[in-house]
């Protein structure tokens, strides 16, 4: 980043920075608040009461959860102890006695994540599946790991020494590695070298058993670690260890003078990947003290940015163990139910009839949701289609039901947001395919984030004319985490609604914004005042003597 894009930030966060007028014993620390909810889903993992492959499933979760926090907000008060920027607090806490805080709690919460971790590999035996190291393998799995290992990891494995000729190498975000001393035998020369395990091979590796009643598992890492030798021919490995590096992923755009919002965000994701390492995470069981502080020096981290563990840091990948055929071990699979509504005649017609609410998980998103779009996309009354898009899956319905629209002579606008955090790589692709369908996209507005769900279909009706059918959502429109997560779904043709929500998009695609919404809260024109003259309403009636029931 440029000195001057430096500044500029450095002079928005100032601008930010406020002198809170209520006493800091009121307040919880956001951080802090925040590690408290994600230490409730490592407890879902730590409860006897859930099914064994959940409580792996949740150990995952947490890793994800954590990386993302690390990324984003312990690389912004990282950011704030480097630039002038001093911020307290509204429970008046500095930055520096923040990450001190935060830090504490990791490392207590990691510590729980791995003991219960091989707590759950001990229970998982009893039910003949053993998650195993490699001093655990039989003679016949050694050999049947050396030949996996020789055809389906040695070809994509890069190994990247130091020397006066190659620098130390890019170590990518998130990515986990094997350090390596190396000795040259007649020179007695010591260099280091690094492997990347690569992203694109399966972490789990299901080996032969005797008995089809048993099942064996052991990690990519584990035979990588024991095959290194293949790869450093005519030099002595003189130590391993294997590491984990985080990089800050916290930069704020600076859209409001940018005339390209797609290209300022494809540079910010290309910024974001070459940002400073603030974490690395190493194994106390394979920890060599001149390897860590060599990496320390050459990633430029400190020791209060080493995290240790014992015996395993790969928490990601438990989650692929839980697709495994058990499902005596998993929770009962549920099956969402059909709106009634939904269930015979035109989909359409029964929207004209009436309002709809529609709850999810618990009724169906294909056949309300998924349904809705997709059918449109092939009505020949149908005339437009508008939409936005926030997170979607990889292989998103909505937007094969948009091409296919466009593809059919349809009108179709769709605003997808670029700025959705750790989404934008695959919101950009999936706007771009859009574009070469005849999609008309959006890429967002200059200063805000568009989290708004909406959609709206343009109908041409028999006697009515034109006529608009609107689905508002509190959950992305996407069918993988509406099995998942709580939302709720209305779908109306109630003219109030739908001419506003005709209003909300032409802000969206255009410059009008309308200022007085009568029957929607819309940032940033009403909903911050509607929701505090609410909550005035609330202690008025308090006041008064009319208190609710807790």
């Amino acid at each position: 980043m440029s000195m001057a894009k430096k500044k500029k930030i450095d002079k928005k966060r100032k601008k930010k920075e406020q002198t809170y007028r209520f006493d800091p014993v009121h307040f919880f620390n956001r951080e802090l608040s925040w590690l408290e909810f994600n230490s409730r889903v490592l407890n879902e993992g730590i409860d006897s009461k859930v099914p064994l492959l959940e409580r792996l499933r949740f150990l995952s979760i947490y890793t994800s959860n954590l990386d993302e926090f690390v990324m984003k907000r312990v690389g912004g008060l990282k950011g704030q102890l480097e630039s002038e920027f001093r911020n307290i607090s509204v429970d008046g806490l500095t930055p520096k006695q923040q990450l001190e805080m935060i830090r504490e709690k990791m490392i207590s919460d990691n510590g729980k994540q791995e003991e219960v971790f091989f707590e759950i590999k001990t229970e998982l035996k009893n039910h003949s599946i053993a998650l195993l190291n490699w001093s655990d393998l039989d003679a016949k799995e050694k050999t049947y790991c050396e030949k996996y290992f020789e055809k389906n990891i040695f070809p994509i494995l890069t190994p990247l020494s130091v020397d006066p000729g190659k620098p130390f190498p890019f170590i990518s975000n998130l990515s986990y590695s094997f350090g390596l001393f190396l000795e040259n035998p007649i020179s007695k020369e010591r260099i280091f070298s690094r492997v990347k395990i690569p992203e694109t091979i399966h972490r789990w590796i299901k080996l032969p058993a005797e008995s089809p009643s048993k099942y064996r598992y052991i990690n990519t890492s584990e035979i990588i670690l024991n095959h290194l030798d293949r790869l450093y021919h005519g030099v002595k490995i003189i130590d391993v260890m294997p590491f984990r590096v985080t990089r800050n992923a916290d930069w704020e755009h600076d859209d409001e003078d940018t005339e390209d919002l797609l290209e300022l965000v494809e540079e910010s994701i290309n910024y974001r990947r070459l940002q400073e390492p603030i974490r690395l995470e190493c194994l106390k069981e394979h920890l060599n003290e001149q390897m860590l502080n060599y990496l320390m020096d050459e990633l430029d981290l400190k020791e209060e940015d080493i995290y240790y563990y014992k015996k395993n840091m790969d928490y990601l990948s438990l989650d692929s163990l839980c697709e495994l055929d058990f499902p005596h071990l998993k929770y009962s699979e549920w099956r969402p139910v059909t709106k009634p509504d939904f269930m015979y005649g035109s989909f359409f017609e029964k929207i004209k009839e009436k309002d709809i609410l529609v709850h999810h998980p618990y009724e169906n998103f294909k056949s309300s949701v998924e349904k809705f779009i997709a059918d449109a996309s092939t009505d020949p009354k149908v005339l437009s289609i508008k939409m936005t898009l926030y997170r979607t899956e990889e292989k998103s319905p909505f937007i094969a039901a948009l091409i296919n629209a466009a593809e059919n002579g349809i009108q179709v606008v769709c605003l997808i947001e670029l700025k959705a955090r750790f989404d934008e790589k695959r919101n950009i692709y999936w706007a771009k395919k859009m574009e070469e369908a005849g999609v008309h996209v959006v890429y967002g507005v200059m200063g805000l984030k568009t989290h708004s769900k909406i959609a709206m279909v343009i109908r041409q009706e028999q006697n009515e004319g034109l006529k608009r059918y609107v689905h508002i959502g509190t959950g992305n429109y996407n069918s993988k985490t509406a099995k998942l997560y709580t939302d709720l779904g209305l779908f109306t043709t109630n003219s109030q609604i739908t001419q506003e929500i005709s209003h909300v998009f032409n802000y969206l695609t255009g410059t009008c914004l309308k200022m007085n919404y009568e029957h929607l809260l819309v940032s940033p024109v009403n909903a911050k005042s509607s929701f505090l003259a609410m909550i005035q309403e609330q202690i008025k009636l308090v006041k008064n003597g009319c208190y609710i029931n807790s």
